[in-house]
């Protein structure tokens, strides 16, 4: 089965880091930089587990936060769309 997922990140120090998992197998892990679409032939079962972890953003540690209130920047990303053989989610 094709897997494709549409992600979109926003810089703030750094690209935000992610990790996407399916049934215990990571098929990702590495920054997103700006709108990128990832493919991926994966193996599915009757139940399935898809996970997305966003990993890496500090939060004050050695006085570094990766994001800027006050001016609406974000070292974050975002699940724009998933799509299983093309179908939409």
């Amino acid at each position: 089965m094709e897997l494709q997922v549409d992600l979109e990140g926003f810089y703030c120090n750094h690209w935000p880091n992610l990790k996407i998992i399916l049934n215990n197998n990571k098929l990702f892990s590495g920054p997103v930089k700006d709108q990128t679409t990832l493919t991926f032939n994966v193996d599915c079962n009757d139940k399935n587990q898809l996970v997305f972890e966003h990993f890496g953003k500090k939060f004050g540690e050695d006085g570094i936060y990766d994001t800027v209130p006050e001016e609406s920047i974000d070292c974050k990303l975002q699940i724009k769309d998933i799509r299983f053989d093309k179908v939409s989610i």
